[in-house]
């Protein structure tokens, strides 16, 4: 309340690092002797304490992949309240580790993701690099200015087709609206079921909205996919804008270009239908 009476353009800038665990390093002298402990048909008691490390390692690094219950949806509202435009700034940790057992791999938590939305949501920008002054200025660059306009016809219901056409005299603004009209309690589509490796990525799109067209019952969704290596520098970045016919479309890229290893993913998808957005985003391997 404090922010939101304070006159004048409001901004945050969150500058944060991403977090660095050490696990088993795969082919490491220590992992291949717990395989071979676990393999081994002489040593009961080795093999029950080569199990127990194993576990635990793996409990352990879930328990580093997730942060539960962290308030994002109560965030991004008190930020939208305040009118503060939120810019994320997101670094990669320059810290190493030298051992023959052990690497160091990306944590991946759930309020990045939810500092990435309230970017979204309040008009901000979400920088993933390391190269901080050039960032900053990017975030000071962006417009903040916007006019929203809303109409609600006689007969509010989505049951004919209807076009929406908007018109501005001023030839230097962007004029976004919906092409159709689309009643109120329409699905916000969302980014399901991602699965990564060899080289690929999966996923899906759910919950978005269909409309009449031309005799079909049609939605149409702009996908956008950004890919950094482990050096923060952008290895991929391609959209595309595809119909959407079914309840759920499936959607899948290979990478035969990249190396494999461990990459940091985006993936935007934006409802051209209704302007509902979602946004992936979390560590990967290929």
């Amino acid at each position: 309340q404090r922010i939101r009476a304070l006159p004048g353009d409001k901004w945050v800038l969150l500058f944060e690092q991403r977090q660095m665990f050490p696990r088993l390093r795969k082919q490491g002298p220590l992992e291949v002797e717990i395989r071979a402990i676990l393999d081994s048909q002489i040593d009961p008691q080795g093999q029950a304490l080569a199990r127990q490390i194993q576990t635990m390692q793996l409990n352990l690094q879930k328990s580093m992949d997730i942060v539960k219950g962290f308030p994002s949806d109560q965030l991004r509202e008190l930020f939208l309240q305040a009118g503060v435009t939120f810019h994320h700034i997101m670094m990669k940790s320059s810290r190493q580790i030298v051992s023959p057992d052990f690497e160091l791999t990306d944590v991946g938590e759930d309020y990045e993701d939810c500092y990435r939305r309230i970017s979204v949501a309040t008009g901000g920008s979400s920088v993933f690099s390391n190269k901080v002054a050039e960032a900053i200025r990017e975030a000071s660059a962006r417009e903040d200015y916007h006019y929203l306009l809303a109409y609600t016809p006689q007969d509010p219901s989505g049951s004919k087709e209807r076009k929406i056409e908007v018109k501005v005299g001023r030839k230097d603004v962007d004029v976004i609206s919906l092409k159709q009209y689309v009643a109120a309690g329409s699905p916000v589509i969302s980014i399901v079921d991602f699965k990564s490796g060899q080289k690929a990525i999966r996923f899906g799109l759910r919950d978005y909205a269909r409309i009449p067209t031309e005799g079909r019952t049609v939605g149409s969704a702009a996908v956008q996919i950004t890919i950094f290596n482990d050096k923060s520098e952008q290895v991929f970045a391609d959209g595309k804008t595809m119909e959407l016919i079914k309840d759920e479309t499936k959607i899948s890229l290979s990478f035969p270009q990249l190396p494999s290893g461990s990459y940091f993913i985006i993936i935007d998808a934006l409802d051209r239908t209704t302007g509902g957005k979602d946004v992936y985003s979390g560590a990967i391997r290929l």
